[in-house]
Parts: C-alpha cells; structure tokens; sequence
C-alpha cells in the first residue's frame, strides 16, 4: 500500500514552488530598468543592472556629446556617448551634474575616470540610445 501522506505533500509543493517563483520574479521589478533621463536639453543614459563587468579605462572631462552627456577623451576630439551605470542619478538638471554610485557628483567639465568598455549599441545594457547620441562612439560605464 502506498504511503497516502508522500502522495498528499507532493501535490502541494509544486503550486507552493511556483507562486514563491511567482512573487520572487515580482520583487525584482521595482527599479532594475534602463532609461533615458533628460536634464533640459541634455539626455542621461542609465544602463540597468549589469551581470559583467568591462575593465577599460576611459579618462577625460565631463562634456555632452551630440546631445547626451559623454566624455571627451584626453586626446582632443576623443568624445564618447557613456551608459551610466545602473543607479546614476541626475542631481543638477541645469549643469548637468550627476551622481554615480561609487564615484560619487560630476558635472560638466569635471574630470572623470570611467571603468567599462566601447559597445556597439545600448542592447547589452537594455537601453535604446536616443538617434541624435547614435553618431558618436558609445561607452558602457561598469558599476562599482
């Protein structure tokens, strides 16, 4: 004879596993998003969050390239896009000024030393980059 109380348990457990997977997948949504902030005339690309990380480096100045805030290398004409990393907030929409995790308030001309790497696209960073920031080189920003 089999044992009623095994039989009874196993039916249970799996609506129990997947309503915790259910509301588990919820409590994840809150602010894990990209998105495109707009600080006046200036768009701030905020990357979600990362799994990986890049470990280039990109030094220079605080600038709005095409639009968007970027960095101008410390060669001149050397002016990249950046994805912020996830968190970046704008602080100053008239300078523009953000803070980033980690590194803490920039605005622009600041000097600024951003981990990450060149990307083709804001795919890996699950943003879409706004048409006019297209025409200049992208960098996704690592977060700390």
């Amino acid at each position: 004879m089999a044992d009623t109380r095994t039989n009874r348990s196993r039916p249970l457990l799996a609506p129990a596993l997947g309503l915790l997977v259910a509301v588990g997948g919820l409590t994840g949504c809150g602010d894990a998003a990209s998105e495109v902030v707009s600080a006046g005339d200036v768009e701030v690309l905020v990357a979600e969050p990362l799994g990986g990380v890049m470990d280039a480096l990109l030094t220079g100045r605080l600038v709005v390239v095409d639009g968007c805030l970027g960095v101008e290398g410390e060669e001149a004409g050397d002016r990249m896009v950046v994805i912020w990393p996830h968190g970046t907030e704008v602080i100053d929409a008239a300078g523009p000024a953000i803070d980033v995790p980690g590194e803490g308030e920039i605005g622009i001309g600041d000097a600024v030393h951003v981990g990450g790497g060149a990307v083709d696209d804001g795919s890996g960073a699950g943003i879409e980059v706004p048409q006019p920031c297209r025409d200049s080189p992208l960098w996704l920003a690592s977060g700390s």
